[in-house]
């Protein structure tokens, strides 16, 4: 009689624990996905962290002016070329990864490097 009632407990366990497993495996595979991206920009292989986009993508960057305008992986590596030569020494630090659901992932990092003038920053 005792097993009776511990079996819908276990079965709910079991249960909850694979579901567990897969928002893990998510925010692994995500995180996984984020320090690609980071080693490819920071070793400024342009090419490489372009074709992690899809055939388009819709950025939100105050270069590109105030609304979101779409570009292709020609015009993300274009993009980010052309930042490189301003600030050849650029480089973006993780912070920290945050998941947020099974499909997205908040990333903080730190942006530094030299200006034109010589100046160093960190954003």
């Amino acid at each position: 009689m005792k097993i009776i009632k511990i079996l819908p407990l276990l079965i709910i366990f079991a249960l909850l624990s694979c579901e567990n497993d897969k928002k893990n495996d998510a925010a692994i595979e995500n995180k996984t996905f984020v320090e690609k991206y980071f080693s490819y920009f920071n070793a400024h292989d342009f090419e490489n962290m372009a074709a992690m986009y899809h055939d388009t993508a819709n950025f939100k960057d105050p270069s590109l002016g105030t609304t979101l305008v779409k570009q292709n992986g020609k015009q993300i590596i274009k993009k980010y070329s052309e930042l490189n030569a301003i600030f050849p020494d650029l480089k973006d630090s993780l912070v920290a990864t945050y998941p947020s659901g099974n499909e997205h992932i908040v990333v903080e990092f730190v942006s530094s490097g030299t200006g034109p003038d010589k100046v160093k920053f960190k954003l």
